[in-house]
């Protein structure tokens, strides 16, 4: 991964799965040599398999509670995360409906185990931040509490994209850290990267063992790319998140209106893109505008798997600044979307197209009427990467996150 300065440690590893409770984790050894004697009862050289305890210790009461590192968030504030704090955040996981509240800010433990057969569990790195307020960050930087180490820099948009998670690790073998086994080299936190599959050469890269600090190093921004009518850059603004949060445009609700399966209930708070056009050299022009995202993704797009007929590669100014192009009832022109991949085309709104970075989701009814969620109290970040897309009036597979870019084309004057 590009940005990347040193490893400050490579530790094999492979996913387990799912943990935090009681459990055990067998791991077994080499297969024992076949006796050459077919007579003898056991093969001598077969050794007791060694078993390791999987999970979270059994009991709490004697955590290292007050024990802590530092995040440095998107403003500079250190913020101090304690073992404590992470440890109720997982009491909160544990309590809580996974598919119906996964908003919540809550941790989820997850097992992995070492090439010595010792489990570790942790929370995900990206979920660590989110609880924590810091929902900004295009890139991590990590240091350890070992003066001799370089630091350790990730990019979060490759992070989000092709690693499943990092994992804080903060117990071992059904033992806090600094009590563990391991506790000489892994301290009372450790980054560490989950998938073995990743791994060149039998190692895995993103390791900082003894961890004493994360902080966001780069903010995530959004670039406002302007060209003339010949494609030669006009102007070219750089959004950051005060830009993106501070008096964003009022909150927009948008609902499906067709009851095919699920409604999209939600409201949203961001900034419209027709405002962000007001900012540059556009305003008042006549434009061709998309939306591109740090996975390289384009919006509009006429991927089918999306939905999304799309007879165009980008929005013009009145698809921006008027609303999708309709017919009083449905969507008609360029931008057709149908209702969750059936022969209903989505209804005719006059909202704006917005980037957004929170949402609350509002009661949803299935295709017989029943409620099949429950609603959210408050609104939530809308995650890693940050910033989402959102076009009212399209399907839901349009709402990507993880915007990088807006690119607009002056076409000439408004006539």
């Amino acid at each position: 991964m590009e940005g990347k300065d040193a490893i400050l440690g490579i530790l094999l590893i492979a996913v387990v799965g799912l943990a935090g409770g009681i459990g055990y984790l067998a791991i077994t050894p080499p297969e024992c040599e076949e006796c050459e004697d077919e007579d003898c009862p056991e093969c001598p050289t077969c050794e007791e398999p060694i078993t390791y305890q999987s999970g979270l210790p059994d009991d709490w009461s004697a955590a290292p509670n007050a024990s802590s590192l530092i995040l440095y968030n998107e403003t500079g504030v250190a913020v101090e995360i304690t073992l404590g704090q992470i440890l109720d955040y997982i009491v909160k996981y544990q309590e809580t409906s996974q598919e119906k509240y996964w908003y919540e800010k809550r941790l989820q433990p997850v097992d992995i185990y070492d090439p010595l057969g010792i489990p570790l569990t942790g929370v995900p790195l990206l979920q660590l931040l989110t609880a924590f307020d810091c929902y900004y960050a295009a890139e991590l930087e990590f240091t350890s509490h070992n003066d001799t180490a370089s630091t350790l820099t990730i990019d979060v948009a490759k992070l989000a994209e092709i690693y499943d998670e990092l994992l804080v690790v903060i117990a071992a073998n059904k033992q806090w850290l600094p009590q563990s086994i391991v506790k000489e080299r892994y301290g009372n936190f450790s980054l560490v990267g989950m998938d073995l599959s990743l791994a060149e050469d039998g190692e895995v890269e993103f390791t900082a063992y003894n961890l004493k600090d994360i902080t966001v190093s780069k903010n995530w921004t959004i670039d406002v790319n302007v060209y003339n009518a010949d494609y030669s850059l006009n102007q070219t603004l750089e959004l950051d998140f005060l830009n993106m949060t501070t008096n964003p445009s009022n909150p927009q609700t948008y609902e499906y209106i067709n009851n095919a399966w699920y409604n999209y209930n939600r409201t949203y708070i961001g900034r419209n893109i027709s405002t962000i056009v007001g900012y540059t050299k556009a305003e008042g022009k006549a434009y061709e505008l998309n939306v591109t995202f740090s996975a390289g993704d384009a919006q509009p797009s006429s991927k089918t798997w999306r939905k999304v007929y799309s007879y165009s590669d980008y929005f013009n100014w009145t698809d921006v600044e008027l609303g999708l192009k309709n017919n009083g009832t449905n969507i008609i022109g360029n931008h057709v979307d149908l209702v969750n991949n059936t022969e209903t085309p989505m209804p005719a709104t006059d909202l704006k197209m917005s980037i957004v970075f929170k949402e609350k989701m509002r009661t949803e009814y299935d295709s017989d009427g029943n409620v099949a969620n429950s609603p959210w109290a408050d609104f939530a970040s809308v995650g890693y990467p940050c910033y989402q897309f959102v076009l009212p009036g399209g399907a839901k597979p349009r709402f990507f996150n993880g915007v990088a870019a807006i690119n607009i084309r002056i076409i000439g004057s408004r006539t």
